[in-house]
């Protein structure tokens, strides 16, 4: 019986499809797609192909596949909604997913919006959502487990464009192994952990 344990932004799910890891998705939270949640409004854009989110329709139709999959987002709790919906730094969108996140205390939230989690660090009202945050390196990290470094370096280099950090760690050309992706997404990740401290799930690099 499917129970929801993973909620997930635009972004991260963009850039997932984008480097061919929507398998590895689910895999961060041991759940399937059907137990997972995003925004309601994304599916409909993903089924409208736009143009500024997909550089190939395949890679839409993918996501789109799984995206039926999921469940609808739950009603946000009222009080962290309250508590954040001023706060700088974070937008609509992610506010939405806290606030869902706060109302199911067994999810996790995939996120690529740094900025919200540096945003979020700074305020009380997340204290019964720390640890239960999952970043785009640590996919990245899982992805690593999974399909090794010749393969992941592959599907990342095919539009390493749309996230710096992939660009930085990943390059465009020349070999990578194991230890150089490790280095470079540890590197990212403990960036991150001290910008938002106590946010992002142990484990996966962390």
């Amino acid at each position: 019986m499917p129970s929801l344990t993973l909620l997930m932004d635009n972004d991260a799910l963009l850039k997932a499809a984008h480097w061919d890891l929507l398998d590895t998705v689910p895999t961060l939270a041991e759940c399937r797609w059907v137990d997972t949640a995003c925004l309601p409004h994304f599916p409909p854009r993903v089924a409208r192909v736009e143009p500024k989110l997909f550089a190939s329709p395949g890679v839409a139709q993918a996501l789109l596949a799984r995206l039926a999959q999921c469940q609808p987002l739950p009603a946000p709790d009222v009080e962290m909604l309250n508590s954040l919906q001023s706060h700088p730094g974070i937008d609509a969108g992610e506010l939405l997913l806290v606030g869902a996140l706060a109302a199911t205390p067994a999810a996790f939230l995939l996120t690529g919006d740094k900025r919200a989690l540096s945003a979020l660090a700074r305020t009380d009202a997340i204290s019964g959502c720390r640890r239960r945050f999952i970043c785009v390196e640590q996919l990245l990290w899982r992805g690593l487990d999974q399909l090794g470094p010749a393969e992941l370096t592959k599907r990342l280099r095919r539009w390493e464009f749309r996230d710096e950090a992939v660009r930085a760690i990943v390059g465009s050309d020349g070999v990578k192994s194991d230890a150089d992706l490790r280095e470079g997404l540890r590197s990212y990740l403990h960036s991150l952990d001290h910008d938002a401290p106590a946010l992002l799930v142990r484990g996966l690099g962390l």
